[in-house]
């Protein structure tokens, strides 16, 4: 559904088809309220529903680049290679760590409040040297945008605008938060890992040395002492 749609299905909902108690302007803010909402159910069944990449200049002797903005946390955190043009992956290191870091000549990342913290400080400029996957927060800036979750779940975000907005009255919501949980229940069958192929198990049967089945008094076979 667009914001559009959702709106007029809300004022519905609040039997209010024309505005008196709340205008546009706040049923569509309640609106944004119920997708953030069930991005963060969302979430909590797979984190990388949402992600999405940014990519940022590297400065010379600059070790701190703002999160792109309205992120909740960055995902992975990638250098360019210049040989190469590719990203690469950095570890992540605790802050501490981090900031001392000179081991081997690779680079690690931190989170510093709303900067991402690059150690060792980069020495040359790198145009798009930085790419950022991260979560963004979710919202509807136009009535034609669409909630980037489920349509079948759409009328969710609906309920909890009017659950918000019924709040501040004394009308009873029971029923609709007995049916909002049961949408929220549902979210599972919408988000699978493994994208519908079987996870297999595979064991290793190969045996290293010191492994006790592996023969001999000293976990070596007898031709090998």
């Amino acid at each position: 559904m667009t914001r559009l749609t959702l709106r007029t299905l809300l004022r519905r909902q609040l039997q209010e088809v024309t505005p008196q108690n709340w205008t546009d302007q706040v049923l569509d803010d309640l609106l944004n309220v119920g997708v953030q909402a069930m991005q963060k159910e969302v979430m909590k069944i797979d984190p990388e529903a949402f992600l999405e990449w940014d990519q940022r200049d590297i400065t010379a002797n600059e070790s701190y680049y703002s999160r792109p903005t309205g992120s909740w946390w960055p995902n992975q955190v990638r250098l360019k290679n210049t040989a190469t043009g590719k990203y690469e992956r950095l570890k992540w290191k605790p802050f501490d760590e981090a900031e001392t870091w000179s081991s081997g000549g690779d680079s690690v990342w931190s989170r510093r409040g709303n900067y991402i913290a690059i150690f060792p400080t980069p020495g040359v400029a790198i145009a798009s040297g930085i790419e950022m996957i991260f979560v963004p927060t979710l919202t509807m800036a136009a009535d034609t945008d669409i909630p980037a979750v489920p349509i079948s779940t759409h009328i969710a975000i609906s309920l909890i605008a009017k659950i918000t907005a019924l709040g501040e009255t004394y009308q009873g919501i029971e029923k609709d938060i007995v049916l909002l949980d049961r949408l929220i229940g549902d979210l599972p069958f919408y988000y699978s890992t493994n994208g519908g192929e079987n996870m297999t198990f595979q064991p290793d049967i190969v045996k290293p040395y010191g492994y006790a089945g592996s023969g001999g008094a000293y976990g070596r076979p007898a031709a090998d002492r």
